[in-house]
């Protein structure tokens, strides 16, 4: 993955009924950045207002990411690209957009992008979690495990 170091600015299309990624969105804007960067829900007005061709890249299934450079960044990619625009995460986006670690982000990405509500919920209630991850742990001690 090739990052411009051109860029100046980037917007950031999440998706605001998640909470998931509105907690994504909220870290992201508490970081310093080296760069700019401009949240948007991309279901607002605001989204379709600055980036008009936003639909045909189905930011509903995966976070978009456009650059000032005029570069279009998704999933495992996009979040790459937001790392790199925090001061503390720079070094960590340059070694994760590297031939080594982004094809495992890439496959990790889809994952977790299709799980997100239900991560969400999880994340939202501690006891659903804790109940969830003991389901896990007891699939795991009978044999069945797929993380092997």
């Amino acid at each position: 993955m090739t990052i411009n170091q051109e860029m100046r600015s980037i917007e950031v299309y999440y998706d605001g009924s998640c909470a998931m990624c509105g907690r994504f969105k909220n870290w992201l804007g508490k970081q310093h950045h080296l760069i700019g960067v401009k949240l948007l829900n991309y279901a607002s007005e605001a989204a379709r207002e600055h980036f008009p061709d936003l639909a045909k890249y189905q930011p509903e299934k995966a976070m978009v990411v456009r650059a000032d450079t005029g570069e279009i960044y998704q999933g495992a990619e996009a979040t790459v690209i937001c790392l790199w625009a925090c001061r503390e995460y720079r070094g960590l986006a340059m070694k994760l957009r590297k031939p080594l670690f982004l094809p495992l982000a890439r496959k990790i990405y889809p994952l977790i992008a299709s799980n997100r509500y239900v991560i969400s919920k999880l994340l939202i209630d501690d006891s659903k979690l804790k109940r969830e991850l003991e389901k896990q742990k007891d699939h795991c001690n009978d044999g069945s495990c797929d993380l092997k």
